[in-house]
């Protein structure tokens, strides 16, 4: 893992290539436009609802690489981002698709 903490940067990777770019600050730049520190409706209005998630997580993307957007604990507004490998993505609990809504 290389972590470039003053730009807020993390990528992990392994003997197969890049698994995961983790974007923790507004300074680390943007993943398809969208940023950390903007707002949910953004991402929402951007995106389209978000394909998973559980709690102030979602998840966007295709069958490759995902998108995990996950948002500030009191405000509706992005904490951080990841771009992650399909291979490395989580099991979804369906049951908590809606749970990732503007404020």
């Amino acid at each position: 893992m290389l972590e470039y903490n003053a730009k807020g940067l993390e990528v992990t990777a392994s003997k197969d290539g890049v698994q995961m770019i983790r974007l923790f600050r507004p300074e680390a730049g943007s993943v398809g436009g969208l940023s950390v520190g903007d707002m949910s409706r953004d991402v929402i209005t951007k995106w389209g609802l978000p394909q998973g998630g559980e709690g102030r997580v979602a998840h966007f993307g295709t069958n490759n690489w995902v998108i995990l957007v996950r948002l500030s604990d009191k405000e509706a507004n992005v904490a951080e981002m990841a771009l992650a490998s399909a291979r490395m993505r989580p099991q979804q609990d369906n049951s908590q698709l809606n749970t990732f809504k503007t404020q």
